[in-house]
């Protein structure tokens, strides 16, 4: 076996990106144990009226543009007290997930959300105002894709990194 191919409901999926690496992981992990090679992944849109099949990096790559780095979506996550940030960290840790378990979560990827989420000050201080324990998950969880190597942050993102999540530590501090 060499190939995994999961029909799903793609409006969804954009939503939470959770669904590919939870099924997939098992699915490739069997096919890799057992055949010792990582197999294809393949996901088809079925809910329209002609199904799209593209490869899962393909796929993920477009969700990750049009949810997670969509200023739109942010915009609407944020208007959410609380609850929109933690969403956006989910999304975040998800894409750790499916960086741990499938390996096709690009480089670019981690640089984006970082100067989307954590380098644009304004951004970092609506996060951080809307839920400063979700601000602070998320640099956790971009530092973590740093050190497991899913990230080749430059000197200056970890810099800036480190930094932002000081300042954010801080505000935790002062609010408890």
């Amino acid at each position: 076996m060499n190939l995994i191919s999961i029909p799903t409901d793609l409006r969804y999926y954009y939503i939470y990106f959770c669904l590919y690496f939870w099924r997939l992981l098992g699915l490739s992990n069997a096919v890799r144990r057992t055949c010792g090679v990582r197999p294809q992944m393949l996901i088809s849109e079925t809910t329209g009226e002609a199904t799209r099949t593209e490869d899962l990096k393909s796929s993920v790559n477009r969700g990750i543009r049009t949810r997670l780095l969509n200023p739109k979506w942010i915009n609407g996550m944020l208007e959410h007290d609380h609850h929109g940030a933690q969403q956006i960290a989910k999304r975040v840790e998800n894409a750790l997930g499916l960086a741990a378990t499938t390996h096709i979560v690009d480089n670019w990827i981690w640089s984006s959300v970082a100067e989307r989420y954590i380098f644009d000050d304004m951004t970092r201080e609506r996060i951080t105002e809307n839920n400063r324990f979700a601000a602070a998950h998320l640099v956790e969880r971009l530092i973590e894709a740093e050190n497991r190597g899913y990230w080749k942050a430059t000197d200056e993102e970890k810099e800036k990194l480190r930094v932002a999540y000081l300042k954010i530590e801080g505000e935790i501090e002062d609010y408890i």
